[in-house]
């Protein structure tokens, strides 16, 4: 699983953090959509020979249960 960078400091709160998050959020992901990457927040990558699938997942809970599939983006 995984988060675009900068996106738990954007959550933490306070204006500061979430200024900063915000701002290295929409940096990564106007990097990732330059490259042909479509992200989501989570998400989940899975690599194999010839490509890399990025997939939007529900929200993970506790007990280390991950989120389940939503949604794959080409």
């Amino acid at each position: 699983m995984a988060r675009p960078r900068g996106a738990t400091t954007a959550a933490a709160g306070g204006l500061g953090a979430g200024a900063i998050g915000g701002m290295k959020t929409a940096r990564k992901k106007r990097a990732a959509e330059e490259a042909g990457l479509q992200l989501a927040n989570p998400m989940a990558l899975a690599l194999t020979g010839s490509r890399l699938l990025v997939l939007a997942i529900s929200p993970p809970i506790a007990m280390g249960k991950g989120g389940d599939v939503k949604e794959r983006r080409d």
